[in-house]
């Protein structure tokens, strides 16, 4: 709804030329539909593709190539990722969905501690994937799902980092590390009257500073006796980022698998939609 009516507002606006939009729907939708009568070029949507699952589909791949981005790579990176994994290379993410899975009575919540602003879009795409695919109603009636928690490094440290050392113990934490930024970006070499103690950075990259913080955030969560894995970006590339988000796909469906839901629909969210047509008739 909120895309068709911001639609109707450039169409209003801007008078734009059929002939320079693209639509991106399912194949014999009602937005198919209008798209053929007006002669619009169309992507259409794989029809068992949910769409938290779509980002390597038209969904994703057509707005990024528009953007400038290599999206071959970005299809190259995931799949890989994809192969290697069904031919049981990559055992680590059915271990770590097992985990999960086995301590799901305890740890009702996974926090993704990603140590870069850049993967600030990523965390949310994962809040949605975890959240929207995992909390459901299972075989038995019982509501099953682990609430998503996407912080930033070293944003979030100073506001959620107490909550993690000292209170509940109901969380597993997850840090995101980018090992090299590939900037040359330096703290300057300067003392300032009264701020002495902060010259131990000096003449460090940003980027050593930054990993410092993800190492001595990931330590400290660990003494407090949380379990933490990690999981290290050589650089953010599209291949890489590819590779990270095909994981997250894996270990969501994994996940699901063990909970025997089914981990691609999202009833609870047609209720809301059902509920909001009726209140705007």
């Amino acid at each position: 709804i909120e895309t068709i009516s911001i639609f109707k507002l450039v169409l209003e606006k801007f008078k734009p030329s059929f002939e320079n939009i693209i639509i991106i729907t399912d194949e014999n939708s009602n937005l198919d539909k209008f798209a053929k009568k007006n002669s619009i070029k169309t992507f259409y949507i794989p029809q068992n593709v949910g769409g938290r699952f779509s980002v390597f589909s038209a969904v994703g791949i057509v707005p990024l190539f528009l953007a400038g981005i290599d999206v071959e790579k970005i299809l190259e990176g995931a799949r890989e990722f994809f192969d290697s994994f069904f031919s049981k290379n990559e055992w680590h993410l059915i271990r770590k969905a097992a985990f999960i899975y086995e301590r799901s009575k305890c740890y009702k919540m996974n926090v993704l501690f990603s140590y870069s602003s850049l993967l600030d879009e990523f965390n949310k795409w994962y809040v949605q994937l975890w959240g929207e695919s995992l909390g459901k109603v299972d075989k038995k009636g019982k509501r099953v799902g682990l609430t998503p928690i996407g912080l930033l490094g070293s944003i979030d440290q100073h506001s959620f980092l107490q909550l993690l050392i000292e209170g509940p113990k109901d969380k597993t934490v997850t840090f995101i590390k980018v090992k090299n930024f590939e900037s040359s970006l330096k703290i300057p070499n300067l003392t300032l009257p009264y701020l002495e103690r902060t010259d131990f950075v000096n003449n460090r990259l940003f980027n050593e500073l930054i990993n410092a913080q993800c190492d001595a955030t990931k330590e400290s969560v660990i003494r407090s006796g949380i379990d933490v894995d990690e999981i290290v970006l050589e650089t953010l590339q599209e291949k890489n980022i590819a590779a990270l988000m095909a994981y997250y796909e894996l270990l969501t469906s994994a996940v699901g698998a063990l909970f025997e839901i089914n981990t691609y629909n999202q009833p609870g969210v047609e209720i809301g939609k059902k509920i909001l047509f009726e209140k705007m008739n």
